[in-house]
């Protein structure tokens, strides 16, 4: 299929729900967080490719989070 849309408005507030971002301004950034991204827009994208790979505190966050990250990318044939 095509990857016809990404939202990256929720992609961004789920990197932050893992410590990204500063909910209040005492909070300390976690820089070791984040999600990387493989594919463009309008990419081809084939069965089995990675779409993308979540850098979390621990293992338990990104399982938690990772449905929620994979509904961020739609794929159209």
């Amino acid at each position: 299929g095509i990857l016809t849309k990404i939202d990256c408005a929720t992609l961004g507030l789920l990197v932050g729900q893992m410590g990204a971002t500063r909910q209040t301004i005492n909070d300390v950034i976690d820089y070791n967080v984040g999600i990387k991204t493989f594919h463009k827009l309008n990419a081809q994208i084939n069965k089995g490719d990675v779409l993308f790979k979540i850098y979390a505190k621990t293992k338990e966050q990104a399982l938690q989070l990772k449905d929620k990250f994979v509904a961020c990318y739609t794929i159209s044939n």
